[in-house]
């Protein structure tokens, strides 16, 4: 089994080294990894899953994610947790690339034709810290403002 938990996309995890795989799925999935963790800190999948900080990587694991990817709406609210102004636009971005069949998860080039992407920068200084933390309907209070 090749790769670093918690970037390792579910067919990896459930596969093992069984399974030829399509990596340019897993680098989907990955990507959209970081930039969970770019917009939300460090070890957001792990604190979103319940995972320990050095989860080692088996088929359970993989299981977790479809348990917690079956429903969006869980994802929507863990990012507004931490995402003030939560773009329709990102979430979308989110949703396609964290597709449990990577059949169906987004190719790089349709994330990057992405309404999220395609919208380019909307500061110079792209995400700053919020100085306060407004409630989010889904989960409570935000700490990251894209701007």
């Amino acid at each position: 089994m090749a790769g670093t938990m918690p970037f390792m996309s579910p067919e990896i995890l459930k596969s093992g080294d069984s399974e030829p795989y399509m990596p340019t799925g897993c680098d989907i999935w990955a990507a959209a990894v970081v930039l969970l963790e770019m917009l939300c800190g460090f070890g957001k999948l792990n604190t979103m899953i319940g995972w320990e900080t050095c989860e080692k990587p088996t088929p359970k694991c993989a299981d977790d994610l479809q348990a917690y990817f079956d429903d969006l709406d869980r994802l929507y609210g863990a990012l507004c947790a931490d995402v003030i102004g939560l773009e329709d636009s990102l979430m979308d971005l989110f949703a396609g690339m964290f597709q449990l069949d990577w059949r169906s998860r987004l190719t790089a080039a349709q994330a990057e034709r992405s309404d999220f992407v395609a919208a380019g920068p909307r500061c110079s200084k792209r995400i700053v810290a919020a100085p306060s933390k407004p409630s989010c309907p889904h989960s409570g209070s935000s700490s990251v403002e894209l701007c």
